[in-house]
């Protein structure tokens, strides 16, 4: 009875799921809901997978009965529903990601860090002081400094003034967080650019990324440049000569679209890497830091 009873399941909530799909996944909510299925159906199987793996040392229990064995599916089946829905294995928000054309991609920036006292502490907290330095006073100086360079190098392109501000913004905390090299330095990195080879000048340092529904601390190296108008140009040229950021310059003024497209390329990991940004450049453009 328990045999058939499990393959039956099994089969419906497969049969559902094409019919899910094509009707849930036009907005938010409902791709969210069709993960979850589809997450609940795979921990429905490795329950069920390693249930089979204890009855072949349990043949000789008296509980091991046809009963037992069908009341504990039906207990393994609400257990995998309940656990889609309260946080999963992770699995939901990575399909979720690439359904949404937000499949994980190499990194560019490192992952924000924590903000000065005009923008709202958000998670993960900054790393190690010895890894990086204050290089402005406050977040006035900084936009002081940073402002007249980018708005000279963005003349030629189509990226929105505030929206790249902001962005340096988040990346070093208004200036606050500048990976810095060995010796104290400044390495002037605004956007949390990662080095492609060995051969760039670097700094290692360990960052917080958002993988698989966590932060995780991960090593890696940094570009260095001799000013923030060098950190500012590669940017440029990064965004305009990669086809996978053409969205994103294709934005313009539009902060929200620019920020939205700029996460979907897989820039950044942190999930609310966008909101964050539209937040800070919206304070640049009132004025209000």
């Amino acid at each position: 009875m328990s045999g058939p009873m499990a393959t039956d399941v099994s089969y419906a909530q497969f049969a559902q799921l094409p019919h899910i799909l094509n009707k849930e996944t036009n907005s938010p909510e409902g791709l969210q809901k069709a993960a979850q299925h589809f997450e609940s159906l795979f921990i429905d199987m490795w329950l069920k997978a390693a249930r089979q793996a204890n009855e072949s040392i349990a043949s000789d229990n008296f509980m091991n009965t046809n009963e037992m064995k069908m009341h504990q599916q039906m207990m393994d089946h609400e257990m995998s529903i309940h656990l889609s829905k309260h946080g999963g294995v992770g699995l939901a928000d990575v399909i979720v990601r690439q359904l949404q054309g937000q499949a994980p991609l190499p990194t560019e920036g490192a992952l924000t860090p924590q903000l000065s006292n005009s923008v709202e502490a958000q998670k993960p907290q900054p790393l190690p002081t010895s890894q990086r330095v204050s290089a402005f006073s406050d977040p006035d100086a900084f936009i002081q400094t940073i402002q007249p360079i980018v708005e000279k190098l963005l003349k030629n392109t189509s990226l929105p003034i505030e929206g790249v501000l902001g962005q340096a913004a988040l990346e070093t905390g208004w200036g606050n967080n500048v990976i810095a090299k060995e010796d104290g330095s400044l390495s002037h990195n605004l956007f949390g650019m990662k080095a492609k080879t060995d051969a760039e000048p670097s700094v290692p340092i360990s960052s917080m990324e958002f993988e698989l529904g966590k932060w995780v601390n991960k090593l890696a190296n940094f570009r260095s440049y001799p000013d923030w108008e060098g950190s500012v140009q590669d940017y440029i040229q990064t965004l305009s000569s990669n086809p996978r950021y053409q969205d994103v310059m294709a934005a313009g003024d539009d902060l929200k679209k620019f920020a939205s497209t700029l996460m979907q390329t897989g820039y950044a990991t942190d999930p609310k890497y966008a909101d964050k940004l539209v937040s800070i450049a919206e304070r640049i453009t009132k004025g209000v830091m």
